[in-house]
């Protein structure tokens, strides 16, 4: 007979879950964190839920918001609100199970030592992942908190926990500690309503109607959805995709099908895909909804066919806006990338692109990336993120013209989502945390004292991100795009900021190398050297950024003939 399941008597955080900022009902990591807030509540076994705030004026607007963030007064009867300044006592009168923060750098040590410092107090303490890029000094800190085996880190993707744990490993290394012994557990986040989700039907046909009217979108026509911030600094580079449409667009391939790029964005990220459309004369046939306010998610997804996932950066660490599609019956094109590849599996219900990348540093980047701005470090490292533009061609085109694959690829979302309900998530939690309350409660440990690493070494901790890394064998050869680029150097989109990571020799003479006929990557490693003494990293970034914009295909190691 089994052991009765042990009961969570009372939850604490000093994290809100709910901020004040004029974006949290919108994306990102306040809008599922105040998604995980309401959750927790609603589907919960604590007796109680304790949240320690800033101050007393954070109290009472706190408890304002809450109230319209869960209007049922039973979900709020276990909620008690307190200003910070009441933590040590009430730690020092209550027992709590566990500490869990919507994040997991900036309150983790602090709380752990606030631990140790009450002998009598003994609870868990855990915080999930969001965006994982720029953290480095968070890391250190962790790693000499004294964490305990009755610690954890929520991942949320297994790309996720793979960068941390490796981030702790390394600063170990930099810093002559072991990792610290805490537990990490892969828990997605969830979507509101993915217990209801059907398979569309032909009766969605008016509702579809009404959705493209309300957003001003053609109601004819096939529509490739995507939503997620417009920026090419944190979420991705739209530029090689829209030089893949153009021709497409010219020979008539993509028939009536249009793309909706939607998402929040700054005036200059708005001007910047415009001016990319007019340049690539898709203006008519991409449109950008800007700033889309929260209230039309759901008519923007209702007016999709398709949704389409195509990020780059590293910042990504999950991809809500995929689980919400998958919830909308929608199938999927998604970059294989990161939490992506969790969500979505390939041939059943969605379509994932290969992604290519290299951890080599351009030289310009090694010892720089504490001084570099973190949005620079994310862009340089986007652009050495490569989609393959021809499988994401054969993909869309795929999708374009077979509409019994569109309904099998919705099927199979519509059946994928069930997995990413709330109730299905608060259960998971709430089985890490009881895991966790079983480890022992150790001495906090004596911190050991090395050199401050202000940044990562490389971007080994990443590897996972992508599907493949480039390697030494892969052979690579120009494309026509690549050929014509010789003679014509503004095919391809040129941001200022890549002046110093694309010598015009250096990639004028790998260019020229690989119109010859297939190179390995070694050999090209090596040709750089004899081009103004590039290393490896400086040669790989521009390879990366030529096969980013499809002047260059490969052929990957594995599959070149002994």
């Amino acid at each position: 007979m089994p052991e009765p399941t042990p009961p969570l008597r009372r939850f604490g955080s000093v994290d809100p879950f709910l901020e004040g900022t004029a974006w949290d009902n919108r994306m990102g990591r306040p809008w599922v964190n105040g998604q995980f807030l309401r959750a927790l509540l609603q589907h919960g076994s604590f007796d109680a839920y304790d949240f320690f705030l800033p101050d007393i004026a954070y109290v009472r607007s706190w408890r304002r918001r809450l109230e319209v963030l869960v209007p049922e007064p039973a979900l709020r009867a276990r909620v008690g609100a307190f200003a910070l300044t009441e933590l040590v006592a009430r730690l020092k009168s209550h027992a709590y199970a566990v500490f869990h923060q919507g994040d997991f750098t900036y309150f983790l040590p602090h709380l752990v030592a606030l631990r140790q410092s009450l002998a009598g107090a003994k609870f868990v303490v855990t915080g999930v992942t969001h965006s994982l890029d720029n953290l480095h000094p968070r890391f250190v800190e962790l790693a000499h908190a004294g964490l305990q085996p009755c610690d954890g880190i929520v991942c949320t993707s297994r790309a996720a926990e793979a960068v941390v744990q490796r981030k702790l490993q390394e600063v170990g290394r930099h810093w002559g500690c072991a990792a610290p012994p805490l537990h990490t557990a892969v828990i997605p986040f969830g979507v509101e309503g993915a217990e209801g989700v059907a398979s569309p039907s032909p009766a969605d046909a008016a509702a579809k109607e009404a959705a493209r009217k309300e957003l001003g979108l053609p109601l004819q026509g096939l529509a490739i959805v995507s939503l997620a911030r417009l920026s090419v600094r944190s979420k991705n580079d739209w530029s090689p995709i829209l030089e893949m449409l153009a021709p497409l667009h010219r020979s008539g391939a993509l028939g009536s099908a249009y793309f909706v790029l939607a998402g929040g964005c700054d005036a200059q990220g708005r001007a910047l895909l415009l001016q990319l459309c007019r340049r690539f004369d898709l203006p008519g046939r991409v449109h950008v909804l800007a700033n889309l306010p929260g209230r039309q998610k759901k008519a923007l997804l209702t007016a999709a066919d398709i949704f389409m996932a195509l990020v780059d950066n590293p910042q990504e660490s999950f991809g809500v806006s995929v689980v919400e599609a998958l919830c909308a019956g929608l199938p999927i094109l998604a970059a294989d990338y990161d939490g992506f590849r969790d969500s979505v599996r390939h041939g059943v219900d969605g379509l994932l692109v290969p992604t290519l990348s290299t951890p080599n540093l351009p030289t310009c980047m090694q010892g720089t990336l504490g001084l570099l701005d973190p949005s620079l470090v994310r862009f340089f490292s986007a652009q050495m993120t490569a989609l393959d533009l021809a499988a994401l061609q054969q993909a869309l085109l795929q999708l374009l013209q077979q509409p019994a694959l569109r309904q099998h690829l919705a099927a199979g979302a519509a059946r994928r989502a069930k997995n990413f309900t709330w109730q299905r998530v608060i259960c998971a939690y709430e089985a890490f945390w009881r895991h966790l309350g079983q480890q022992p409660q150790g001495a906090l440990g004596a911190a050991q004292s090395a050199r401050w690493r202000l940044s990562g070494e490389d971007l080994q901790a990443y590897a996972g991100h992508v599907a493949a890394l480039l390697h030494p064998d892969d052979q690579l050869q120009a494309t026509t795009v690549g050929a014509a680029s010789l003679s014509d150097a503004e095919l391809l989109t040129r941001y200022a900021d890549l002046a110093a990571l694309l010598p015009p020799a250096l990639e004028r003479g790998l260019l020229q190398a690989c119109c010859q006929g297939p190179q390995a990557v070694h050999a090209l490693r090596a040709l750089g050297q004899t081009l103004g003494e590039a290393q490896i990293g400086d040669v790989d970034f521009v390879l990366l950024w030529l096969l980013k914009h499809g002047a260059l295909a490969r052929q990957p190691a594995a599959a070149v003939a002994p």
